[in-house]
């Protein structure tokens, strides 16, 4: 009965102490993120305005985020501004993004830039990567505009789960205009995620507003939505 004891014990402690087992290319991903960030970390427009250093993304690393996975539910329309990124960045390093601008006309992407935040290294093994996109419209009606900074979680399908945690952005085309700010609290397992978008058309007087939570945990590699809640006022 004692040898059955020790063994559950033995097995228990050695799942507990498993760690996770990073692919080849989540662990090239984690290496070009150089500065180290801890938990717990508040995603806000004080975190946003506190990036006084950002170091622009590279197109082979644009274009690894572009083929990876990207839920919408998690991660909205990312794939877009992640293109946007990729096409901005080849015009300016073939020489042609002066004649792009010289050809804008309203509503069409003027900025769009990608840039490392930081990397977490949770007890599991697993990282967080922080990074973010910066994007403008030409400068004239209708327009956009916006922060967005994003979580990259190393999955146990030797890839990324990428979630929007903190979103500053603006956009209309007068009378009608959005906006949307994302929040979020991150700790060692779990994510907290608030999104509040308040939207008004041509013909209301009064602000749509809604609130969206998120509570998302994490853990070896996968990324588990705990709880999804909406409300509208």
């Amino acid at each position: 009965m004692k040898k059955i004891v020790l063994l559950v014990m033995l097995l228990s402690t050695l799942v507990s102490c498993k760690r996770f087992k990073s692919s080849d290319s989540q662990k090239a991903f984690v290496n070009e993120f150089n500065r180290h960030l801890s938990l717990p970390l508040t995603a806000d427009s004080l975190f946003i305005a506190q990036l006084d250093t950002l170091e622009a993304m590279d197109l082979p690393l644009l274009e690894t985020l572009q083929t990876d996975t990207v839920k919408e539910e998690l991660a909205g329309t990312l794939n877009a501004s992640i293109g946007e990124c990729l096409f901005i960045e080849k015009l300016k390093q073939s020489g042609r993004y002066q004649g792009y601008l010289d050809s804008l006309s309203p509503g069409m992407i003027k900025n769009a830039m990608a840039f490392k935040v930081g990397k977490i290294e949770l007890k599991d093994g697993t990282h967080l990567l922080l990074w973010g996109i910066n994007e403008s419209s030409f400068d004239a009606d209708p327009f956009f505009s916006g922060t967005s900074i994003i979580a990259s979680y190393t999955n146990n399908k030797g890839g990324l789960t990428h979630v929007v945690i903190d979103e500053s952005y603006n956009a209309g085309d007068p009378p009608s205009f959005l906006q949307k700010r994302t929040t979020a609290q991150l700790t060692e397992n779990e994510m907290r995620i608030t999104t509040k978008t308040q939207a008004r058309d041509a013909d209301e007087e009064e602000w749509k507003k809604e609130t969206a939570f998120l509570k998302l945990q994490l853990e070896s590699g996968e990324l588990k939505v705990l709880q999804k809640a909406s409300s509208k006022n």
